[in-house]
């Protein structure tokens, strides 16, 4: 290709190649400079997790209790009771939970959260998962 079927000239795309360089090379030397540290955000209990006297088990709590755990929340504790009664609707006589891992199944509560807070569960006289 010659000059002519470009758009720009030769000289007017030297001069935007040097200005994307210096940008590029003042953006790199601003990251490299300037760099943040975000310390991880610290978990807090629920305000009502002084109130625990020890675990609980998620088949007979109430929302109340529910909520008094870390990273529980209002709407993760009502999740829970919702599942547990209509779990207990369709099989009579039957626990909806046996293991931490089978709080999952709630909606809104992921594995990871539900073991996270194994320490606090307690699943028919046994402590934990």
């Amino acid at each position: 290709m010659n000059d002519g079927d470009w758009i720009w000239s030769a000289s007017q795309r030297r001069a935007l190649l040097l200005v994307l360089v210096l940008l590029l090379a003042v953006m790199a030397y601003r990251a490299w400079r300037y760099t943040l540290y975000v310390p991880p955000i610290p978990t807090s209990p629920g305000p009502l997790a002084d109130e625990l006297s020890g675990a609980i088990d998620p088949n007979l709590a109430d929302v109340g209790q529910l909520s008094a755990l870390p990273e529980m929340g209002l709407k993760r504790a009502e999740a829970i009771v919702a599942y547990r009664t209509e779990y207990q609707r369709r099989h009579p006589g039957q626990v909806a939970f046996r293991t931490a891992g089978d709080l999952a199944r709630v909606n809104g509560i992921g594995p990871a959260t539900a073991e996270g807070l194994a320490p606090y569960w307690e699943f028919a006289g046994k402590t934990g998962p």
